[in-house]
């Protein structure tokens, strides 16, 4: 962070702090009209690119997480995410819901928690999933040849 410009410091405390990219740049004293070019530039700046993981692993590191500690909770939630749960329909004769056969799965949730991990271990993976998609469905895709 010492190589940074007080403003590129702001910036990069304001971004950790959670705000957008625009209201980061305007927070660290560039104008509202040119917010949205600057942060752009910035976040291609070598500099802060560095100051942002440097910044980021000091909090890690205070609260204890490791990279070890990140892959077994994003295992976790994947495995969370991946856990099958019977579908409901509606029986107007009992007047209660009743698993209907189907089951359903969080994909989205698992497919985040994957491409995290391969992210993370370098690997690029490509997935998209519909939200409403049987667990069925999905792995049928992928044994007929769907990229996973």
């Amino acid at each position: 962070m010492d190589k940074l410009t007080d403003r590129q410091k702001r910036f990069v405390a304001e971004l950790l702090a959670g705000a957008t990219q625009e209201q980061a740049a305007i927070k660290a004293g560039y104008s509202a009209k040119n917010a949205a070019s600057q942060a752009s530039r910035m976040l291609r700046d070598p500099k802060i690119i560095a100051a942002r993981k440097a910044y980021a692993k000091e909090i890690y590191d205070g609260l204890g997480l490791s990279a070890e500690k990140l892959a077994l909770e994003l295992e976790e939630i994947k495995r969370r995410c991946m856990t099958a749960e019977p579908h409901l329909s509606y029986n107007s004769d009992t007047k209660s819901w009743e698993p209907d056969g189907l089951w359903m799965f969080d994909a989205n949730g698992a497919v985040k928690a994957i491409k995290t991990q391969a992210a993370l271990m370098g690997i690029a993976v490509k997935v998209e999933v519909d939200a409403g998609e049987k667990l069925e469905d999905f792995l049928r895709s992928v044994s007929n040849g769907r990229e996973f």
